[in-house]
């Protein structure tokens, strides 16, 4: 089945909390001002937030095919946002090649790319067609240009690339990653693994990294203001969830205000992860 959710679409999105994520940010104001991110685990098809300037790409209408649910937004980095942490920029091998060489300020892809690490914990680069890039004949020194920028992206930026052979397979892609990321947390299968050798500010995040809705960009986030994850666990169990006179959730007060991406759902899952006891028997995260 089709479906296409536009900006026009929307809700009333009245009272919108401002420290929820973009991801979250959106799809509230297609889908109404009350979705939360559990309620994508009732869907039968994934959500994919585009850039509307990929439309021409004909990516959209094959993500559409799919089945997916694809809402066309303007967005400041990267091109295909499938949850609150991944987000991906897709670059066709001549365009990296342009973006490289000839780029101005807005498309440089290195500026894109660092715009695209700082919005988001988990970027992602997809090289789509990337036998483009050698259809006219380089000089050696730009190949090795060419090859010691995606070493500098992999290594230094730490953003993985992607090959994909055509549109089709960067659709596919596009898919199955926003339908793994939006399926329930438990069934993804992945431990936490401990590198064997860590600062103690690195050992503090993965510890902080345990937390409900907490990545690696807001982990670093948290001591950068804390100090110390004690201070934070302070902070959070003084922080209280505001409610509107019908009784429904629509902000917080305390030290946790005041730092973006940070809102009520947060406080009362990891609240409710710090006070609960060992003898509870369910898990209330919603």
């Amino acid at each position: 089945m089709e479906n296409n959710y536009s900006s026009s679409d929307s809700d009333d999105n009245d009272d919108i909390p401002l420290e929820e994520d973009l991801f979250l940010q959106i799809l509230k104001k297609n889908l109404g001002k009350h979705y939360e991110l559990e309620d994508l685990e009732d869907e039968d098809e994934p959500y994919i937030i585009a850039d509307k300037r990929e439309k021409r790409s004909g990516i959209i209408d094959i993500l559409k095919e799919m089945g997916a649910n694809v809402i066309e937004e303007t967005l400041d980095a990267g091109d295909y946002l499938v949850s609150s942490r991944v987000c991906i920029e897709r670059k066709r091998g001549d365009d990296f090649y342009k973006s490289l060489f000839s780029g101005s300020n807005k498309t440089n892809l290195f500026d894109e790319l660092i715009r695209l690490s700082d919005s988001v914990d988990t970027p992602i680069l997809i090289m789509e067609d990337f036998k483009r890039i050698f259809r006219r004949k380089l000089d050696e020194r730009i190949v090795s240009s060419l090859y010691g920028s995606m070493a500098s992206i992999v290594s230094s930026m730490n953003i993985p690339m992607v090959p994909t052979r055509n549109k089709d397979d960067t659709a596919l892609f596009l898919y199955r990653i926003a339908k793994q990321q939006q399926q329930p947390s438990e069934n993804r299968g992945i431990a936490r693994r401990v590198p064997k050798r860590m600062t103690m500010k690195q050992r503090q995040a993965f510890f902080l990294e345990g937390l409900f809705q907490i990545g690696l960009k807001k982990s670093q986030m948290i001591l950068d203001e804390f100090d110390s994850p004690l201070k934070f666990f302070t902070a959070l169990l003084n922080t209280e969830i505001i409610y509107t006179k019908t009784g429904n959730p629509k902000g917080i007060s305390g030290e946790l205000k005041k730092i973006k991406g940070f809102g009520w759902k947060f406080v009362k899952n990891n609240k409710n992860l710090l006070l609960s006891t060992a003898d509870d028997e369910e898990e209330n995260t919603d």
